[in-house]
């Protein structure tokens, strides 16, 4: 038998060899990618909605913003254009996904190359669609922080409402956009185009007029006081609109016509009821040591006729009182008052 010496070196060699080529990898990989959750939103309220936004519209109250649910009037509780809508919410990821850097405008980079978020004003009977940018104030959500935004309501959106569009969208992460939140920011859910996206104190008139219920901003208003016969303007809260150059007679009726300035002109008389009286003393029909005020009374209606003097009804019930309304409506001044109905 024969004696094989083999040396320490050769030997770890050979050793080293046996392992390398006894050694066994089989990879395996899923057929698809790794899914995470996507982004929600929901109000801030104590008990948080999911998909909806927390809102209050404040007013303009002498450079102080006044949450407009807090007035005692039922009128001054209706959202009109000049008016501001804060809107805020909550963003989550259960993975951890941080939020979107900037909801109101597309990141660099963005594949959908969109806003987030948009406030507007939806097309409506030939209108077309106004889109509101946001105040440069806003603070953006976060996650575990809500963030906050703020736009001011146009001229042009009295006569309509508000609308948001919002998609939760995160930085990173598979998905990275949850499910978009469209629709009337005022209607509750019972009603209005879109069901309600806005949680808040929903401004009168928006709980049965939620497609309408925007207001024309009273200081865009103008008020005229015209012939129902000749359509000459006698009376105007712009005095350069007045066209007649007679005066008013007798047995004239008139109407009052309301516009909005602030939105192309656009007539508003129906949404508001007027009041007829008469103004200043009644000196030309009267000597001027006897002359009187007018009667503290109006009539509530769409047109006034100048009654003859015995028979005008802004003038009859003082007559027997007074010799000095014997001359009815002459030498007092036409008048009409207007409220929203």
């Amino acid at each position: 038998m024969r004696n094989v010496i083999i040396k320490k070196i050769a030997l770890g060699m050979l050793l080293a060899g046996c392992a390398a080529s006894s050694a066994f990898a089989l990879p395996s990989a899923t057929t698809t990618t790794i899914k995470g959750n996507a982004p929600t939103i929901s109000s801030t309220a104590s008990t948080p909605t999911a998909g909806k936004v927390s809102y209050i519209v404040q007013r303009n109250d002498s450079g102080t913003w006044k949450d407009i649910s807090t007035y005692t009037e039922a009128t001054d509780k209706r959202v009109r254009a000049g008016d501001r809508v804060v809107i805020s919410f909550k963003y989550a990821d259960t993975d951890g996904d941080e939020s979107y850097p900037d909801w109101t405008k597309p990141a660099s980079g963005d594949p959908q190359n969109a806003n987030p978020f948009v406030v507007y004003v939806p097309e409506a009977s030939g209108n077309a669609k106004i889109t509101i940018p946001a105040n440069t104030d806003y603070s953006n959500v976060k996650l575990g922080t809500a963030g906050q935004y703020t736009y001011v309501i146009p001229a042009e959106a009295s006569g309509r409402t508000l609308a948001i569009s919002l998609t939760p969208m995160s930085q990173y992460g598979d998905p990275w956009k949850g499910t978009t939140i469209e629709g009337n920011l005022f209607a509750t859910t019972s009603g209005g185009s879109g069901g309600g996206t806005g949680e808040g104190s929903t401004p009168e008139t928006c709980e049965t007029n939620p497609d309408t219920c925007i207001q024309p901003n009273i200081n865009n208003l103008k008020v005229q006081i015209v012939h129902t016969t000749n359509n000459l303007i006698y009376g105007s809260s712009t005095t350069s609109d007045v066209n007649a150059t007679d005066n008013p007679k007798i047995g004239d009726t008139f109407k009052y016509v309301v516009i909005d300035t602030g939105n192309a002109n656009k007539d508003v008389t129906a949404n508001y009821d007027g009041a007829w009286s008469y103004a200043g003393k009644n000196t030309p029909a009267a000597s001027a040591a006897t002359a009187q005020d007018p009667v503290a009374n109006s009539i509530t209606s769409a047109t006034y006729t100048i009654g003859v003097n015995s028979l005008d009804e802004l003038t009859l019930a003082a007559k027997n009182a007074s010799t000095n309304y014997y001359a009815g409506g002459q030498g007092f001044q036409l008048q009409v008052t207007i409220a929203e109905k």
